[in-house]
């Protein structure tokens, strides 16, 4: 079978690209992995297994890859003894690492025969993603039935959002969430730094920003390399113009004031050149700790007033320099809202030019002005109000791509008792209720899949005392298996079944806890060095 594997093919399918065989008459088969396989075709009744005298077998491109999963059999408590990693002379019962695949980035095949397995893929997310693939399946049933996996995402995003900058998380705890995720095929943390409380990592712009519970830049930096070998990009994300109260406490020239001389106290003055400067200056300390390749802007809840609901008009008479500031770049008719957008623009193409993709909150793009957006801009959607923000299809239709951020199914806000109109994700309603297509407000045909980017889960901060580290990390853990089955999989493959799914999901939140997978995400250096690559570079 020609594996040409690329996400879209899968999801402008109705059913999937792929046919499950099954092995008798034994109705739905239980979960592969999580998430589903695309296809999973039966090859026998065999099984396979490793040994101790299993070996990973691997070109030196996939060596971190094969180290890895030699470390994880062990971890995991599926081999005795670390398989030894060599580059060269396979043989019965190894595990096989380093054929290049087509079929885009993170498509993997996975041959298991009864002698040995083969992982080919394009690119290392591709093979680690096999790995875990391999992985669960041996922690489910002990071994593995002799199979081709053919197996690729749907949605090229599929992440957490954590508020880190109204709550202190540990880097440890940041970490396990990493490694689950990496588990989970799950590739983008976005750390939500700054809020009107303050910053969740201490800045060398001003020290007096930070939070008394905060990350240090090294801690970030320490992330950023841990989800690298996960497989996991972390999307910073410096919320501005609004949310900004935190700045204005010690900068107080720099608020945004109205003409009535009221403040809101929560955002800064695009139109001051001032503020501007001390913006650039975060994102020049930021820009070097964040080389991935997204960057979240933040961008809402900025012209809010005692009236939430002020006219275009209105609004033009209460920020008059907005006003001034947009049409000196854009002409006659301008309005307050043209200086967001021009705001947001400018922060696209700077961040452009240091090979970024940017990404802003829907409600920051309400105006009707007439300065257009950055169609490059990606929209994080997650609010509609009640129909008075642009719909997605009507995003879509003006050229942007959107992320799914539906707050009624993917928000976990922190709250005390928990808000009625934000209920916590839960796995059960993840898995019946939503889908990548269904965002607040309006279901989007599957048609319009191309244009949307994925989802993420959301933990917001609102009362950050609600809920412990562990309380957050036990409610998460059913709504982030569902999520990535959901995102990897727009539409069901042949093989899901939600009982299949549930119990699989069960097993392995037990065995990853268990063995302490989550706390083992880091490199043993003594153990890359004691391999046949090791030795071959020593010599050269």
């Amino acid at each position: 079978m020609n594996f040409d594997l690329h996400r879209r093919d899968f999801l402008l399918s109705a059913t999937g690209a792929s046919t499950l065989l099954m092995m008798g008459n034994a109705g739905p088969a239980p979960a592969f992995a999580i998430p589903e396989p695309k296809q999973v075709r039966m090859l026998g009744r065999d099984n396979w297994r490793p040994t101790t005298a299993t070996r990973i077998v691997t070109a030196a491109v996939w060596l971190p890859e094969a180290q890895r999963l030699a470390d994880d059999l062990v971890t995991c408590g599926l081999s005795r003894v670390r398989p030894q990693v060599v580059a060269r002379g396979p043989r019965r019962g190894d595990i096989l690492i380093g054929h290049t695949l087509g079929g885009g980035a993170e498509a993997y095949r996975l041959t298991i025969e009864h002698d040995q397995v083969r992982i080919e893929a394009g690119d290392a997310a591709g093979v680690y993603y096999a790995t875990r693939s391999l992985l669960q399946r041996l922690m489910l049933a002990g071994s593995v039935p002799v199979a081709v996996v053919e197996d690729a995402p749907d949605c090229p995003q599929r992440g957490v959002m954590v508020d880190v900058g109204r709550k202190y998380y540990s880097r440890e705890w940041l970490e396990r969430l990493i490694v689950r995720m990496g588990w989970l095929k799950l590739n983008m943390l976005h750390l939500h730094l700054t809020d009107n409380e303050g910053f969740g990592y201490s800045s060398a712009i001003d020290h007096r920003l930070a939070s008394p519970l905060h990350l240090s830049r090294d801690d970030l930096r320490s992330l950023v390399a841990h989800g690298k070998r996960h497989h996991v990009t972390l999307v910073p994300e410096l919320d501005a113009p609004g949310h900004l109260a935190s700045v204005i406490r010690l900068y107080p020239e720099l608020a945004l004031i109205a003409a009535d001389g009221s403040s809101t106290g929560r955002a800064i003055d695009v139109s001051m050149p001032a503020a501007r400067t001390l913006l650039d200056r975060f994102i020049d300390e930021l820009l070097p700790i964040f080389p991935g390749p997204v960057w979240h802007l933040g961008g809402d809840e900025v012209l809010l007033t005692e009236k939430p609901d002020h006219s275009t008009n209105e609004l033009d008479v209460l920020f008059p320099q907005l006003v001034r500031h947009a049409a000196l770049a854009s002409g006659p008719g301008a309005t307050a809202h043209d200086a967001l957008s021009l705001h947001l623009n400018a922060m696209q193409i700077r961040l452009a030019a240091h090979g970024k993709r940017c990404r802003a909150w829907n409600d920051g793009m309400q105006g009707d002005g007439i300065v257009a957006l950055d169609r490059r801009i990606e929209i994080d959607y997650w609010e509609n109000l009640g129909g008075k923000l642009k719909t997605p299809q009507q995003h879509i239709t003006e050229g942007f791509r959107l992320l799914n951020a539906h707050s009624r199914y993917l928000y976990h806000v922190l709250a005390n008792p928990p808000f009625p109109w934000y209920p916590h994700p839960t796995r059960d309603k993840m898995l019946d209720e939503w889908s990548v297509t269904l965002f607040e407000g309006e279901k989007l045909p599957i048609a319009s899949s191309p244009s949307i980017l994925g989802a993420h889960l959301a933990v917001w901060a609102d009362r950050p005392e609600a809920s412990s580290e562990q309380e957050i990390e036990r409610s998460l853990l059913g709504p982030t298996f569902a999520l990535a089955e959901k995102t990897w999989n727009a539409t069901p493959p042949p093989g899901y079944d939600r009982v299949g799914f549930v119990r699989a999901q069960q097993q392995l939140s037990r065995r990853i806890d268990s063995r302490s997978i989550l706390a083992s995400g880091k490199p043993d250096w003594r153990s890359m060095c004691n391999s046949e690559h090791a030795t071959d570079r020593s010599r050269s």
